[in-house]
């Protein structure tokens, strides 16, 4: 668990700011996004990954189709 912690700590520092609050075209302000903060951050902690692990970080499912949990099969699943 330390090492998963080393590896959060540092991919958080990684992260810009514009991540945070994500400029968009045609608005004033920057908004906040926590998809694009999500995935910005699976990616950094991604860079710092042990490539020797059997486990894998990834973004969310597409939701529009059914889950595992459904009894329905995804891909591989």
């Amino acid at each position: 668990m330390h090492r998963f912690e080393a590896i959060l700590q540092a991919a958080t520092a990684a992260i810009d700011a514009d991540y945070f609050l994500l400029p968009v075209s045609g608005r004033e302000n920057p908004m906040y996004r926590e998809r694009v903060y999500c995935y910005e951050l699976y990616h950094q902690i991604r860079k710092y990954w042990a490539e020797d692990t059997r486990y894998t970080l990834a973004g969310e499912v597409d939701k529009a189709r059914p889950s595992a949990h459904s009894g329905e099969r995804i891909g591989s699943m």
